[in-house]
């Protein structure tokens, strides 16, 4: 099937949960997680017992530790935890006097998935060859084979996950986007418009998506991706201490 037509109907569906309310996408947001915790705990439990996996090859890149990377790596590393930006909008919907009793499994449990998923690579495919291949878990999940499965090959379920933690990043990424937007312009004070400000908005978004892809190649892509990512980071860091600031100076006040 022609590429832009798949993209066509993936942004069709990031468009329709984008302009959903937020409370739903809240309520997705757990759904989407719960029914892919399964699949990531089968996908660990998969690696770690496979006869090609070499902790020694770990054990080695443990000893990197210490040596610091370069300003580009950790940009890009810091992103994963640009997620808070979120709750300037989803704050709204979260009830901050309940008590959570069991949200420290929260951090415990995507540290112990982040660590697997940044190690596991290394223990398939070694330290320096790791470096050769543009999505190294996808060569490393496609060397493990379910014997007794209906599907034999262990890729599709990690792009099955894939899709829907990308379709799950994007909706709600687009909503938060959105949700500024509309702030910015004063569209929920008006009430006049809001839904074809929504549509419109997302579907110029949506066109530049598919505009990029056909215009890009993937070196280009992540070149682009590099500079953003380096300019995210101080400007990320800027925002937080003015958010900072003005929470004191409203204190004050």
């Amino acid at each position: 099937m022609d590429l832009r037509i798949i993209s066509g109907f993936l942004i069709l569906l990031l468009i329709y949960g984008a302009t959903r309310n937020t409370q739903s996408i809240l309520y997705k947001t757990e759904i989407t997680m719960l029914a892919a915790l399964p699949f990531i705990g089968f996908i660990i439990f998969k690696s770690l017992s496979s006869d090609y996996f070499y902790p020694v090859h770990i054990k080695r890149i443990l000893q990197f530790t210490w040596q610091m990377p370069n300003y580009s790596s950790i940009a890009a590393a810091s992103y994963i935890f640009t997620g808070y930006i979120n709750l300037v909008i989803i704050n709204r919907n979260i009830q901050a006097k309940e008590i959570l009793y069991y949200f420290w499994v929260i951090p415990v449990l995507g540290s112990l998935i982040l660590a697997f998923t940044y190690l596991t690579p290394f223990g398939f495919l070694g330290i320096h060859s790791v470096g050769d291949f543009v999505f190294p878990w996808m060569v490393t999940v496609d060397s493990l084979r379910m014997q007794y499965g209906f599907i034999e090959r262990t890729s599709f379920v990690l792009v099955f996950v894939f899709m829907l933690l990308t379709m799950l990043f994007g909706i709600v990424t687009w909503n938060v986007g959105l949700e500024l937007m509309k702030g910015a312009f004063g569209i929920q004070d008006r009430k006049t418009g809001m839904r074809l400000f929504a549509l419109t908005f997302l579907s110029f978004i949506g066109f530049l998506s598919v505009y990029f892809q056909e215009s890009l190649n993937q070196r280009e892509f992540f070149g682009y991706a590099k500079y953003w990512f380096n300019f995210r980071l101080p400007v990320e860091v800027v925002l937080v201490m003015v958010v900072f600031l003005l929470s004191l100076r409203r204190k004050k006040t």
